[in-house]
Order: structure tokens, then C-alpha cells, then sequence
């Protein structure tokens, strides 16, 4: 957050420290042409053992003499091949003496073998034995999906590189996190994985680490892990794809389901390392926030002109603003103070809504917290160097000052970070934690403050007073002692480590720390610029060497996520958590959910908040979404009007900006306010369906927002289209990312698809269409063969859970349609069995739904309406084959079918069958209500040929 504020604050940092120039880089890999790794003499196999269960394992040794290249060769790997499934197989390469970081289980998921045998395996492990190299081929057609016999393994102390040769035109998905066009550019990306604060530059390295690819050939998708936290390059060339890290070791995964089945990939790759967390049904509602809420006064004034203006608001924010001198778990007492802001909560809670606050990484050193953490010792260390107890502790520099950084590694950390939650909750009652800047993030290069007196404030310019002034007095709570904070409550402190004393790690000399030999492409200088420099360090292990922060840097911010989550389960038992991280890495979106960052108001990014939805989904992280409107500039009011309309459809819809910027609430401009209360109604009308697409991304691992390439691999345009994409299987959202703009130009794959909001049918082809779209208007189209599930939308989501459900019924070219919804109370973790998986099936004009069913509280609303697309006049509804009294009405331009009046209890099995085809009464829609034309002999013939088109 704000990074780009604070950049002269770096340069001079970086003046002063003196830090060397960056290596010049040239155009086909940063840094690595200084040394020519093609010459380097590569592994030999040998001492094979393979069994036709599903494992195999050799020795690797050097082939002639070490290559040196950035670091010292290995002489001795030990290399891994598990069939773990049908779909998966993984080739683990390890230094021998493993004195190589790798990632302990408990932070990341290891792949598993789960009964996988070798000759039932759609995956089939190759090799050449001297120069060593591999293959992996995807049995079912025999394609080779990785390929590193052309290109010498190299696996150093602090590099390894492995190199796979690919297709010319290649197209892949993913790498990392990154700014930029979903499909990646094949012929010139070399993508940093390291975590760093910075406002969302395109195609560099910016907040997660995320080291897997998909790629799609030959109609087929398959995906590569690799687990390794140390920093590394992602390079794509034409016809290579190659990993260049700065340690760690080579964890490769492999996934190739039959089919290959883009959805099928994703649930293969989230079951390694972990499904979505499922959220509770408030997170789906409209959130809103912003840098520079300034009091307590601007909080309920944003509330109120919500209401005023009708547009539904599910939670409020608040930014650093409202912590005193920006200290974690505190208020501002002037402000924020804490009886008004007590008062606050509890009323937003009486009406369903909800308040999120942001926490740092940074402890203040001048806190209670500090000192609890250091009685706890659960913060990072300085560098082996620093050995009195004085300079014992890392101090960096973030918003309050001088700050020490908790040590996730650390047996205490969790319980201390569980009780700092505790003890700030017991203050107020907020509903979610915003974890920010922990990359980490840290203002000064290198350790400060060690010996001086604590800075100023960091302040950026701004119009707005900061929070009490800068002349104003901590309370007296802030100046405790350490043996004042030791009279505060017990913590449970953990004494068991995380199996890290099974290791034998070994962290690289502190100059190779600071300054490993391959320079990764990351885009500030060095590392260590505005971060948490790299030779501090972890706890390891009783008796252990600590870890160095250059091998684990990436995971600081998956891990704070992991405690934070834990820390709001232990307060509140049983309730699903909110938890917001700006960094993550594989496995964290069962822990949080993320939003893409200091965005900038431009349409350019408007563009690129798709593409992050759906780059996420990947990386299976559901609840993911920008800041809308942008975070960085002012916005206009038609750039915030298209944002609006189109993050309604996002996963994660939140409205935030840096202070110093216009206001862009949503009822700043009229227009902008009236396409928010359109698009609102229609996400909040929508929930059941994103609900249920949210719960089987939770429990099956499938993406629930998609790049249309996911349902149609076939069609070839789908694979460059970042511009459009589908909820679940079966609304497809085609919005303006583009200036002043009235209509677009959309690809509609071969089905049949209807308007969301006319209903009016439209034969999808496989090729471009134009559909008008004036400002705040997004064409939004149902697939035919779908059944979506919807209900009467609220101001809140918690009134719309008590409204009656519809159902559209979308039929496909054969009158056919299926659908799925799930229910449940929307916030508890265990459901246990009190859970309702609904399926519709629909054909000949008749509905089945079926599945189980329970939940069943006494206030679940009823079915009351069906729409039916695509359909011919219908005559008479049965209910569980009784007829029953209802309002019919069809609209013959569109072959739609409404049917009201129903009171189907969603707590049992039930049916409806629709009487079809030519009759001598219509029930069409007018006016006034519904009334009965005779057709004649005429209409009977129309309604006979109606039915043959259809």
C-alpha cells in the first residue's frame, strides 16, 4: 500500500547505504549473460531403482567438472519420481546432504502419493542418463509435456537452473503474480518471483510469489509447480520455458487430467496445496473503504449517504487512519476514540452490516505489543553478526516508526499473534483483519533505529490532518515497561517446533545473503530495497542455524496469513474468518483472500482487474478482486461507472482509494450511482449462484470465476480473451474496458446464450458480436443448458437470505438444462451434515431436483418463481405431479416463460413439469397483469413453427 509515496524515501536510503548499481541486463536473460551456463557439464544417472507401483529413484552426479556458475555445484543429487495419481506425478531433485532450504509441510502441503501406479498413470516419467535430462508425457495422446534433455540440469548452493523446450507460440498462463495480459508473451518474459511493495507496475515481479504455469495445447491443458519460496526468474522464450532460482531445491509437480480439462487442472493443482477457503455469505457483499477516512465523523457520513442513496453497502473500512501514530491495535483517541467507535460497531451490527480494519507487520517499538513480543522472543533477528543483546532484534521502519517484525517461524508466534488479536478485539469488535504491507515491507535499508532516538512519522502529503496531530501524547499504555507488560495475561506459548530439528539446512555465507551471485530480474536494485533486508533471520530449530530471510522472504506473507486466520478462529470459534493479504504463495487462499493491489485509475487497469480475477482463480485463490475505481489518481466519473458495473460481477467488489484523491464513492456522480444500484441488485440477486459456485471451488477445487478458454478450449480465440469471463459455467460478462466507449465487441462461444437482462436469445457462433453498451450498462448473457439460481436481492446480504428464490431455466438446443445449488448458514466453519447440494435437471419440459437436503431452518425462504428460456407457451405447472393455481405469462419475441406464485420448500426432493407445445390460450405479459388470447387457427400455426425454430 502507498509504496509509490514513499520512493524518494528509498532512494535516499539506498544513497546513503551505499548499495551497488544493478547489473546491466540484455534482452534474452537479466544478469545471466555474464555467465555462458550452456558450457556447464550437467548430471549423470545412476544406481536406478524403479518399481511398477509408482516410484522411482536414482543418484545424479556431476558429469565433469563443476560449473561454478553463480554458486558452488553440487556433486551429489538425489532425484525423487512419485505417480502420485492418475493426473499427477511429481520429480523431486535434492542436494544429497539437503543442506538446500526446503519448505517444511506445515507452511506448504507436500504433493502425496495417493495410490498411484505407474501403468494407470496418464502421466509417464522419461530420462536420458548422461547429460542427465527428462521427460514427461502425457500418456492419452503422447504428447511430451516437459522436456529438459536439450537443456543441462545445473543445481547449485544458491542456483539452479532446469529448462524444458516447448512449442514455438506456447500459450501459458500464470508464473506468478503479475500485472499484465493473461496470456503470457511467449517470446520475451522473464518474470522475478519476489515479493515486493510496489503500485502495480505491468510485467514485474510485485506483492505474491506464485511459481506454477498452465499451458494449453492441442485443446488440452496441463499444468507445473515448482515449490520453492527462494526468489527466482520465470523465463519464456520461444520454444523454452526455463526457472532460474537463487536456491531452494527442484520440487516439480505435474498435472494432466484426461481430458485436459482447463477446471480439471486447477482442482488437481488446489488439491496439493490446498482448496479456497469458503467464505461466509456476508464477504460477498459490497465493500467499501478508503485512505484518508480521516474520523469517526467520515465513517457514519459514508454509511448515511449509502443508505440516502439506496445502494446497498455490506461494510465500511478503515485504513491506517485509525490507529494512534499508526501503532497496530490501537485507536486514535481524538479521532477514533473508543466509546464512539464501540457505539459505531454495535450499530453497524444491528442492521447486517460490517466493519474491517488494516494491521502492518510492523510492530512499533514503542508499544505493548513489543514488549509482550519480546518477552515472547517471537520477533526476527539481526544476522550472526550482531551478537550482543542489545542489537539482537531486526528494526525496520514502517508507518509508526521503528517496528520489529514478528518471526511466523517462531513456536510462540502463532499463540502471541492469537492473543494481540484477542486483546485488540476485546477493544472493538471488528468483523475481518486487512493484512498489509508484508512482503514485508520496511521503509529504511537494512536494520534501524538500533541506536536512535524513533523517527518521525512517515507522512505523504496530504490535504487531510493526520489523526491527533503530530504534537499530541501517547496515552500512558504506550510507555509500559517490560515488567508492566509481563503482569498482562498469560500466553499459551507453543514450546513445540515445526519439525524443523529433522533438517539439515545450511544458509549461505551473510555476503551471498545480501548479494547472491545471480541477480534475479526483480526491478528495485537490490533484494533488500524497501523490504526486510535478506540476512536477517528466523527461528530454526532448537540448536539449529537460524533461517535466512533471503530463502524465505516469499512466504512472510502466506504465513502472517495462516496465524492471522488462526488468531480470529480462536476468538471466534466456529465462524468462518476475513482475512485480506496483499502477499501470498501457493496454499494461501485456504487461509485468506487477496485484492490486487495499489491499482491506478486508468482504463488500462480497469482492463487488468479481470485479469487478475481470473489469474487468481488459477492459483486458487477465489475471493479475489481490485480496487475499484482505481487506488492511485484521481478517477472520472465514467472510468468509475464502468469499474463499478463490472466489479459487481467480481468475486471480491471493494471501492477503495489513497488519501490525497477525489472521493469516488459510489454516490458521488449520479450516473455512477445509478449504474451501482443497477449492477448491485443484479451480484445481490445473483448470490446464490456465486455462493454455490464459491462452495464447489471450496470442496472440489474448480475455479469459480473462469477465462472462457476453461468451458470452450476448442474455440482458438478463447485462449488470448482477458477481457471477458464466465461465473461458473453460466454467465458470461462482456464489459467496456475501454474510453468512451458505447458498445462491445464480444465472443460468443458456439452455444446458445440469452440476455441477462432483456431474456431476448442469441445463437453464439464462435465469433465477435457488437452489443450496445451505453454507460452503466454490461452485457451479461446466460448459457442455455443452465439453470441459475437466484433470490429477491436486499440492502444487505443478510436481508436477501431471507427473500423467496427463482430459478432461471435457461434451455440448450435440445430443451434441456442442469444446475446445482448449495445452502447453508452462511458462517460456520463445521457444517457438519446441516448443508442442503441441490441439483436441477431439466428435460421434455419437466424439472428434477434432487440431491440432499439438510439444512432446514425454520425461516428458509420458498421457490416462488421459475423463468424459462427458450421454451414454448406453456399451459398448465405441476408440482410434485399436482396441479396447481399460478400466474403464467410468456413473452412469444423471446420464448420466455414466467411462472409465479409457487411456494416449493427447498428442504425435500421435488418436481415441476410445464405442459408445452401449440394450445388454443397463450398467457401473455401486459400492463395491467395477465390475460388469455385466443390464437385461432393462425396462431396455432405460429406457435407450431415458433416451436421448430426453437
Amino acid at each position: 500500500m502507498r509504496a509509490a509515496r514513499i520512493l524518494s524515501l528509498i532512494l535516499f536510503a539506498k544513497a546513503t547505504a551505499g548499495i551497488p548499481a544493478i547489473h546491466q541486463r540484455d534482452d534474452a536473460n537479466p544478469s545471466a549473460a555474464l555467465i555462458d551456463t550452456s558450457k556447464c557439464s550437467g548430471y549423470s544417472l545412476s544406481d536406478a531403482s524403479d518399481t511398477s507401483v509408482g516410484r522411482f529413484s536414482a543418484k545424479l552426479s556431476l558429469s565433469d567438472q563443476p560449473c561454478n556458475a553463480y554458486g558452488k555445484d553440487y556433486p551429489n543429487l538425489d532425484i525423487t519420481v512419485e505417480y502420485q495419481t492418475r493426473e499427477r506425478l511429481r520429480v523431486l531433485i535434492r542436494d544429497t546432504p539437503q543442506e538446500n532450504w526446503f519448505i517444511p509441510p506445515e507452511i506448504v502441503p507436500i504433493p502425496k502419493a495417493e495410490n498411484g501406479e505407474k501403468n494407470k498413470s496418464n502421466l509417464r516419467f522419461e530420462y536420458v542418463a548422461k547429460p542427465f535430462g527428462f521427460k514427461i508425457i502425457r500418456v492419452e495422446d503422447n504428447e511430451v509435456i516437459f522436456d529438459t534433455t536439450s537443456h543441462k540440469l545445473i543445481y547449485e548452493d544458491q542456483y539452479l537452473e532446469v529448462t524444458t523446450s516447448v512449442p514455438s507460440h506456447a500459450n501459458i498462463y500464470g508464473g506468478s503474480e503479475f500485472i499484465g495480459r493473461f496470456r503470457r508473451n511467449e517470446q520475451s518474459t522473464t518474470q522475478a518471483l519476489w515479493a515486493r511493495d510496489v503500485a502495480t507496475p505491468t510485467e514485474e515481479n510485485i506483492y505474491g510469489s506464485h511459481p506454477m504455469y498452465m499451458e494449453m495445447r492441442k485443446n488440452k491443458a496441463h499444468a507445473v509447480y515448482l515449490r520453492n519460496s527462494n526468489g527466482m526468474d520465470f523465463i519464456l522464450r520461444d520454444g523454452i520455458v526455463r526457472y532460474r532460482t537463487i536456491g531452494g531445491v527442484l520440487d516439480l509437480t505435474f498435472f494432466a487430467p484426461l481430458g485436459g480439462n482447463p477446471n480439471d487442472v486447477v482442482a488437481e493443482y488446489t488439491k496439493v496445496i490446498s482448496r479456497p477457503a469458503m467464505p461466509a455469505y456476508w464477504h460477498l457483499g459490497f465493500h467499501q473503504s478508503r485512505w484518508g477516512y480521516k474520523n469517526i465523523t467520515n465513517l457514519k457520513w459514508v454509511m448515511d449517504n449509502y443508505r440516502n442513496a439506496n445502494i446497498p453497502l455490506e461494510t465500511i473500512w478503515s485504513d491506517i487512519d485509525y490507529m494512534d501514530k499508526y501503532r497496530d491495535f490501537t485507536l486514535d483517541p481524538i479521532q477514533y476514540p473508543k466509546e464512539l467507535m464501540t457505539k459505531f460497531v454495535k450499530e453497524l451490527h444491528q442492521t447486517a452490516q460490517h466493519f474491517v480494519v488494516i494491521v502492518d507487520p510492523g510492530i512499533s517499538t514503542n508499544s505493548t505489543p513489543y514488549q509482550r513480543g519480546l518477552d515472547a522472543q517471537v520477533f526476527m533477528q539481526n544476522d550472526a553478526t550482531h551478537t550482543d543483546e542489545k542489537h539482537k532484534y531486526y528494526i525496520g521502519q514502517v508507518w509508526p516508526g521503528y517496528t520489529a517484525f514478528v518471526d511466523w517461524f517462531h513456536p510462540n508466534a502463532s499463540a502471541y499473534w492469537t492473543d494481540e488479536v484477542s486483546r485488540f478485539l476485546d477493544t472493538l469488535d471488528v468483523d475481518g483483519l486487512w493484512i498489509d504491507m508484508n512482503e514485508p515491507s520496511s521503509f529504511c535499508y537494512g536494520p534501524c533505529g538500533l541506536d536512535a532516538p524513533d523517527p518521525a512519522v512517515f507522512q505523504p502529503k496530504t490535504p487531510f490532518d493526520l489523526p491527533g496531530g503530530d504534537d499530541f501524547t501517547p496515552p500512558d499504555f504506550l510507555n509500559a515497561s517490560i515488567e508492566a507488560a509481563r503482569q498482562g495475561r498469560p500466553l499459551p506459548y507453543s514450546t513445540l517446533p515445526r519439525n524443523l530439528h529433522k533438517r539439515a539446512y545450511k544458509p549461505m555465507p551473510i555476503e551471498q545473503q545480501l548479494e547472491p551471485h545471480y541477480k534475479i530480474n526483480n526491478k528495485f536494485a537490490n533484494l533488500s530495497d524497501h523490504a526486510v533486508q535478506t540476512n536477517a533471520t528466523h527461528w530454526g530449530g532448537q540448536d539449529k542455524p537460524r533461517i535466512s530471510e533471503v530463502d524465505v522472504h516469499n512466504l512472510y506473507g502466506h504465513m502472517w496469513a495462516i496465524a492471522t486466520r488462526k488468531a480470529l478462529i480462536a476468538k471466534r470459534a466456529n465462524k468462518r474468518p476475513f482475512v485480506l493479504s496483499r502477499s501470498t504463495f501457493p496454499s494461501s487462499g485456504a487461509h485468506t483472500y487477496h485484492w490486487t493491489g495499489d491499482n491506478h485509475a486508468t482504463w488500462e487497469h480497469l482492463h487488468y482487474s479481470v485479469v487478475g480475477v481470473l489469474q487468481f482463480q488459477m492459483y486458487g485463490i477465489s475471493m479475489i478482486g481490485p480496487d475499484i475505481c482505481g487506488f492511485n489518481s484521481n478517477t472520472t466519473e465514467e472510468l468509475c461507472n464502468r469499474w463499478m458495473s463490472v466489479g459487481a460481477y467480481f468475486p471480491f467488489m471493494r471501492n477503495h482509494n489513497i488519501r490525497g484523491t477525489i472521493s469516488q464513492e459510489a454516490y458521488i456522480w449520479n450516473s455512477v450511482a445509478e449504474a451501482s444500484r443497477t449492477h448491485l441488485r443484479h451480484r445481490y440477486s445473483l448470490l446464490p449462484y456465486m455462493y454455490t459456485h464459491l462452495y464447489l471451488s471450496s470442496a472440489q477445487g474448480t475455479p469459480a470465476w473462469k477465462a472462457l478458454m476453461y468451458e470452450f478450449p476448442t474455440e482458438a480465440p478463447t485462449l488470448w480473451i482477458d477481457a471477458q469471463f464466465l461465473i461458473g459455467p453460466a454467465l458470461l460478462v462482456s464489459p467496456v474496458v475501454t474510453e468512451k466507449a458505447t458498445s462491445v465487441t464480444a465472443y460468443m462461444p458456439k452455444s446458445r446464450w440469452y440476455d441477462f437482462t432483456t431474456l431476448i436469445p442469441i445463437n453464439g457462433q464462435g465469433r465477435n458480436m457488437s452489443f450496445d453498451a451505453p454507460l452503466g450498462h454490461v452485457p451479461v448473457h446466460i448459457r442455455g443448458g443452465y439453470v441459475i439460481p437466484m433470490q429477491e436481492p436486499g440492502y444487505t446480504t443478510t436481508e436477501s437470505r431471507k427473500n423467496p428464490y427463482s430459478l432461471i431455466v435457461a434451455l440448450d438446443e435440445k430443451g434441456n438444462a442442469q444446475g446445482l445449488l448449495y445452502l447453508d448458514d452462511g458462517e460456520s466453519l463445521n457444517v457438519d451434515n446441516h448443508t442442503s447440494n441441490i441439483s436441477f435437471q431439466v428435460s421434455n419440459g419437466k424439472m428434477v431436483a434432487d440431491g440432499t437436503f439438510g439444512y432446514q431452518p425454520n425461516d428458509l425462504p420458498k421457490l416462488t418463481k421459475l423463468v424459462i428460456l427458450g421454451s414454448q407457451p406453456v399451459q398448465q405447472v405441476r408440482v410434485n405431479d399436482a396441479q396447481i393455481m399460478c400466474q403464467i405469462s410468456y413473452k412469444a419475441d423471446r420464448g420466455s416463460v414466467t411462472i409465479e406464485g409457487l411456494a416449493i420448500e427447498l428442504t425435500e426432493r421435488f418436481t415441476v413439469e410445464w405442459g408445452v407445445g401449440p394450445m388454443s390460450f397463450l398467457s401473455i405479459s401486459s400492463g395491467t397483469g395477465i390475460r388469455k388470447v385466443d390464437l385461432g387457427v393462425m396462431g396455432m400455426l405460429l406457435v407450431f413453427v415458433a416451436s421448430l425454430w426453437w
